[in-house]
């Protein structure tokens, strides 16, 4: 399945019992970089035993659509050693309306939680819900090794069509370019958030020097509405 311009790295959505809210009972955890021969679980394994047997096989593990089934903040606390949280994801935006998982992201980073954020599509074709969320990585090479490794050091932005071009932390100031967008948020502990509007902003700074918060992340949205996240700054 590999092209020297395409690759593809075995993942999966895996799957345990005991998740409250769910019509099935079960847990929705997607691994990115498994290997072929990872057991499914069996009836007494639990989401922290299942996170942690896949991070311990090597894949980037991430909590799948917290919102579309009410993912609790207790529960979200139990896997809080996944490397991340989808924020958006396109299929449940368009079937339920549930398509976010920012609360469940933010609530863990107030715990100080080091996870990172994902978008994706998730299609299942019953409705238009492809290419509609992913991530751009900056990796050594096109291959599944270098993506995986820099999709752990967090070194990739998750979009819905508004692409970072630059994105530089020196000290306590911030530059931005990016695809023309209408907003640029740098959102941080509690409430705490500050930001730019404006048309066709392609350039952007800000001065961290009185946000008094560890960490930040940025949101940048167009005027048609897309989005992009970066992963979260620690300060």
């Amino acid at each position: 399945m590999n092209e020297p311009d395409f690759i593809t790295i075995p993942s999966a959505e895996i799957h345990c019992y005991g998740k409250k809210y769910d019509n099935d009972g079960i847990w929705h955890i997607v691994a990115n970089g498994l290997p072929l021969d990872f057991a499914s679980a069996d009836d007494q394994e639990t989401a922290p035993q299942l996170v942690q047997r896949a991070k311990d096989a090597g894949a980037y593990v991430t909590l799948a659509h917290p919102e579309w089934y009410s993912l609790t903040f207790e529960e979200a606390m139990t896997v809080s050693h996944a490397h991340g949280v989808e924020v958006y994801n396109h299929s449940c935006y368009f079937e339920s309306g549930r398509g976010s998982g920012i609360a469940v992201a933010d609530y863990l980073l107030q715990e100080n939680h080091r996870i990172n954020l994902t978008a994706t599509d998730d299609s299942h074709f019953r409705v238009p819900d492809a290419g509609g969320g992913w991530v751009m990585v900056a990796a050594s090479e096109l291959s599944a090794n270098a993506i995986i490794d820099s999709l752990k050091a967090g070194k990739y932005y998750s979009s819905t069509g508004v692409d970072i071009l630059q994105f530089e932390q020196h000290d306590r100031k911030i530059h931005i370019e990016c695809s023309p967008a209408s907003h640029l948020c740098l959102a941080g502990s509690g409430n705490l958030a500050v930001y730019k509007t404006g048309t066709n902003i392609t350039k952007a700074e800000f001065n961290l020097d009185n946000f008094k918060s560890d960490w930040f992340r940025l949101t940048l949205i167009d005027d048609s509405g897309h989005f992009a996240w970066s992963n979260p700054v620690w300060l």
